[in-house]
């Protein structure tokens, strides 16, 4: 092979040779026999705010919990799907409608996308914990969602 030859399929060849291109494809199931999907794989995020290594990071654990407590790797993957699915859409939609960053977003809107010196005129600080709050609650890392549970 010569040198910069590439015989092999490249991303650019993929998406052109590709009849359909999702940007946010919407599968039917996780679990495919002994296969699943977790992470980015089930649930693509927006790449900020470390929603998607955080909702990864629950997706192992509760995978790592099913696989430990179902005697048969296909019933520990479908009990995985169960408990994650519907959550992991939930962050997803949330994510989509409240980015990582709506709340800089939000005091761009207040402040007429001015300068200023004192945040607590146009929103308390209370009101940026309570945004802050309802999201890391809908994420499933909210302080009182993360249990200590036994090492894995």
């Amino acid at each position: 092979m010569k040198a910069g030859v590439s015989t092999g399929w490249t991303r650019r060849r993929l998406i052109r040779d590709s009849e359909l291109i999702l940007e946010y494809p919407m599968i039917e199931a996780w679990t495919f026999g002994r296969v699943t999907l977790a992470g980015d794989a089930a649930h693509p995020m927006y790449p900020r705010g470390s929603n998607g290594v955080a909702q990864a990071v629950i997706d192992a654990r509760t995978l790592a919990d099913a696989l430990r407590s179902h005697g048969d790797a296909c019933q520990a993957l479908k009990a995985y799907e169960a408990a994650r699915s519907a959550v992991a859409a939930q962050v997803v939609r949330t994510n989509r409608q409240y980015p990582p960053d709506f709340i800089n977003t939000k005091v761009e809107e207040l402040v007429g996308d001015k300068p200023f010196d004192d945040l607590d005129m146009y929103i308390t600080q209370g009101e940026l914990r309570t945004l802050s709050d309802n999201y890391k609650r809908v994420a499933g890392f909210a302080l009182a969602d993360v249990v200590p549970g036994p090492s894995i």
